[in-house]
């Protein structure tokens, strides 16, 4: 189908590497698989949006512990303990400048601490930093909360490089609520656990990409992800995959959906919405309509029945915008089974059908009046069969490659029967008569060859107003043009005006097709004067494109009328 389907979500991120340095650069790649395109039926699949890539995500850094130190390519290690915390003692007194007393030859109470470029001025006690103090090393500064020499409780750190998190702290990591900007200008607000993102929180990626929900060990779990482009997801992740399951709102380039989702795709109730106008809703298998369902084009074509894998494929509907409607079975995307065709040239087909072709037993009026029932295949008239021609003649007997050929017997439109072998449309009568005086040849028994119409999806138009113009051109026919035009909100009553008056002055298909257009197009037309007297405040004194005045076109579309002998 084309679209065929909701893609189907499968993306892949980096994971997040405790301990990278802050300047480094880490993304998240958020891409979503192309569109499968629909095989394509003569003309082509339909409504296939656009395959575009899905924007980067970009997950801000975080920085896994506070130590002692911080050098500029890096959080050194060097002083943590087994379990990743920092135990760093104070150095003796004579390697250090300090201010304020003692307290059991150990520092204690409020003072300041230097030592190499590493400063701590704050509260310490019984020689370690506890309380309130300000830590400055090499590559940012620390401001809060001290517990025996770690970090612990309310406090916020800023790194040379711009990187800032503000928030709680438990034994020197992000534990707790938090938000944290990064020199990129991304940034994680919510809640922190040993250091990951743990809990709710609401992600800003460097490219526009925002994520708000759950958080689990730094990966999405649960929450909704809104791309710069507009694209939108809102449902379960694992690994940092979208996992649709159960019901699920997405939006995505080209298409937004709405359903039943399992592990990803589609499957259950659903429907989507392409940007090109095309609709899908049904029942949706591995993100493909798969069962009962129903697809509407932008043109407004539509089909209504079963599918399989994507496919018309079971009874079936399918009404296109030139007039030609089918109902019957499908298979595989094709007309097979038991079904009846009604063309927009008037032929009328009710019978079987295999792999798109007249095949079985059928009936079939062609355009030319010609009216068969009888044995077809391959979409000629072939085996036993009856043809009665608009001229009147009667044939009843066997027919090959759409003519007489075999037993059979003929009633001519002079009344003359023949009885007998007719031969490539020939009569030959009796082997042992001869056929000396009689008319040898029978004019137009058959249809002519002409292939039962192929399936096709019918194809969205740029323009959907050419298209019926040009149908308006071949079959002289507005009814199609004129019902667009009053159903399309785009078009208002002075784009119809136009329309009329360019129709009207076709006179080359002749007054009979006028006399029929009469109703339709006077309707629209008085519609049209209600407009602009109830609705236009220059009451019909606007320009036209080409330069003529509401009245002016009125005017001239009267006159054309006169002229077809259609008003007074």
């Amino acid at each position: 189908m084309e679209p065929n389907s909701l893609p189907r979500f499968s993306e892949t991120s980096p994971s997040i590497t405790p301990n990278t340095p802050v300047a480094s650069a880490s993304s998240r790649n958020m891409q979503q698989e192309d569109h499968r395109r629909a095989k394509s039926h003569g003309a082509g699949a339909v409504g296939e949006p656009s395959s575009t890539a899905q924007p980067v995500l970009s997950r801000p850094l975080r920085v896994n512990s506070c130590p002692e130190a911080v050098s500029p390519g890096g959080i050194s290690t060097a002083n943590l303990d087994s379990s990743g915390h920092e135990q760093v003692e104070i150095p003796p007194r004579e390697s250090i400048t300090y201010k304020d007393g003692f307290h059991e030859n150990a520092y204690d109470g409020y003072g300041e601490l230097t030592e190499a470029g590493v400063t701590y001025k704050g509260q310490l006690k019984n020689g370690k930093r506890h309380g309130l103090g300000e830590y400055t090393f090499t590559g940012g500064t620390y401001i809060g909360r001290f517990e025996s020499n770690i970090i612990h409780g309310q406090g916020e750190i800023i790194y040379d490089n711009g990187t800032c998190y503000k928030g709680q702290f438990i034994r020197g990591e992000y534990d707790g609520q938090g938000e944290i900007t990064y020199s990129d200008s991304s940034w994680y607000k919510g809640q922190f656990k040993r250091g990951k993102y743990n809990g709710q929180g609401e992600l800003l990626g460097v490219d526009g990409t925002h994520y708000k929900g759950q958080f689990k060990d730094d990966k999405f779990e649960l929450g909704e992800v809104t791309y710069k482009n507009g694209d939108f997801y809102k449902g379960q992740w694992k690994d940092d995959k979208p996992q649709p399951h159960g019901y699920t709102e997405c939006i995505h380039s080209g298409a937004s959906g709405k359903g039943q989702f399992k592990n990803g795709d589609m499957d259950g109730q659903g429907e989507v919405i392409y940007d090109d106008g095309t609709y899908r809703r049904g029942q949706f298998k591995q993100s493909e309509l798969d069962g009962q369902g129903e697809e509407t084009y932008s043109d407004g074509s539509s089909y209504k029945g079963q599918f399989k894998h994507g496919e018309y494929d079971g009874q079936g509907e399918l009404i296109c915008v030139d007039g030609t409607h089918y109902k019957g079975q499908f298979k595989d995307g094709e007309y097979d089974g038991q079904g009846e065709l009604i063309c927009v040239d008037g032929t009328h087909y009710k019978g079987q059908f295999k792999d798109g072709k007249y095949d079985g037993q059928g009936e079939l009026i062609s355009a030319n009046g010609t009216h068969y029932k009888g044995q077809f295949k391959d979409d000629i008239c072939d085996g036993q069969g009856e043809a009665i021609c608009a001229n009147g003649t009667h044939y009843k007997g066997q027919f090959k490659d759409n003519k007489p050929h075999g037993l059979g017997e003929a009633t001519l439109s002079d009344g003359a029967q023949l009885k007998g072998q007719f031969k490539n449309h020939q009569y030959e009568g009796w082997p042992n008569q001869s056929s000396r005086g009689r008319p040898q040849q029978l004019v137009a028994v058959a249809q002519p060859n002409q292939p039962s119409p192929s399936v096709q999806r019918p194809t969205v138009r740029a323009d959907p107003e050419v298209a019926l113009r040009e149908l308006f051109d071949r079959t002289g026919d507005p009814d199609p043009l004129i019902n667009y035009l009053r159903k399309s909100p785009q078009k208002n009553c002075i784009e119809l005006d136009k329309i009329l008056l360019w129709a009207i002055e076709h006179k080359k298909k002749g007054k009979s097709n006028y006399k029929a257009m009469r109703n339709s197009l006077w309707q629209e037309y008085g519609r049209s004067l209600r407009y602009f007297s109830d609705n236009d405040p220059l009451r019909g004194k606007r320009d036209r494109e080409n330069g003529q005045s509401v009245g002016e076109v009125q005017n001239n579309i009267k006159t054309v009328w006169r002229w077809e002998g259609l008003l007074p």
